[in-house]
C-alpha cells in the first residue's frame, strides 16, 4: 500500500499557497493582438525602435535575408527598424507589458535571435545582463529568464532588447511567456495555516498508520 510521506504532502501544499497566471499583455516579435504572426511589411504595434543611430522608428514584420536567418513559425516573425537597414551600433527595440496592482511576483522566459549580436536585456531600465556574442545570432536561438527577484513593478512595465548591427541587415526575433501572482492567488495567512496544519495532521496519521502496519 502507498503511504504519503509528509515531504509529499507539504509540497502539495506548497504548490497550491502560489498560483501563478499567464501575462496577457506580453507578446512575441511580429504578431498581431491575438498572437498570429504578422504578414510581412505590416507594423509591429507591440515593438518600438527607441533609440538607434538613425534616431527612434517603428518596428516592421518580416525577415530581410530569407535563408540566412532563422524562418517564421506559428509563434513569432522576425521585426526590424524600418527605413534603417544598414545601420550600424545598437538598436534598442522596446515592448511594454502590465502587471496587477496587487501583483506579488514575476517571471519572464523565451528564447531570442539577433542580427547581429544581443547587447543586453532591460527591466525597467534596470540591465539584466543577458547578452549574445556571436555575429551569426541569427542562425541560432539563445535561451533567458527574467526571474522573479528581477525589478518587475506594478502596472506598467518596459522590457528592451538592445542589440548591436555590424552593418547589413538587422533584426530581432523574440519568443517568450511570462506569468505572475497576485494577492488573490495566494491564500491569506489564516488559510496557510489552516493547510499546513492540515497536512502536518494527515502526515501524523499516516506515520500511525505506517508504524501499525510495521
Amino acid at each position: 500500500m502507498k503511504i504519503t510521506t509528509p515531504l509529499a504532502l507539504l509540497s502539495v501544499v506548497a504548490a497550491g499557497l502560489l498560483n501563478a497566471d499567464p501575462i496577457p499583455s506580453l507578446f512575441n516579435t511580429g504578431v498581431d493582438s491575438s498572437g498570429m504572426p504578422l504578414v510581412a511589411g505590416s507594423l509591429d504595434t507591440h515593438y518600438t525602435v527607441v533609440a538607434s543611430p538613425g534616431g527612434p522608428t517603428t518596428a516592421v514584420a518580416g525577415s530581410l535575408a530569407p535563408g540566412a536567418w532563422l524562418p517564421a513559425d506559428s509563434l513569432s516573425a522576425w521585426i526590424s527598424g524600418t527605413g534603417q537597414p544598414d545601420t550600424v551600433g545598437h538598436i534598442d527595440y522596446q515592448t511594454t507589458f502590465t502587471l496587477p496592482s496587487d501583483f506579488t511576483m514575476a517571471s519572464i522566459s523565451g528564447q531570442f535571435a539577433t542580427d547581429n549580436e544581443m547587447f543586453d536585456v532591460y527591466l525597467n531600465g534596470v540591465s539584466l545582463g543577458i547578452s549574445q556574442p556571436s555575429d551569426l545570432g541569427f542562425t541560432f536561438w539563445t535561451a533567458f529568464s527574467i526571474p522573479s527577484t528581477s525589478d518587475f513593478v506594478a502596472g506598467l512595465n518596459m522590457l528592451d532588447f538592445v542589440i548591436n548591427n555590424d552593418g547589413g541587415p538587422e533584426g530581432l526575433r523574440v519568443e517568450m511567456t511570462g506569468e505572475a501572482s497576485t494577492a488573490s492567488t495566494v491564500p491569506d495567512n489564516a488559510s496557510t495555516v489552516l493547510l499546513l496544519g492540515a497536512a502536518m495532521l494527515v502526515a501524523g496519521l499516516a506515520r500511525g498508520r505506517l508504524a501499525r502496519i510495521c
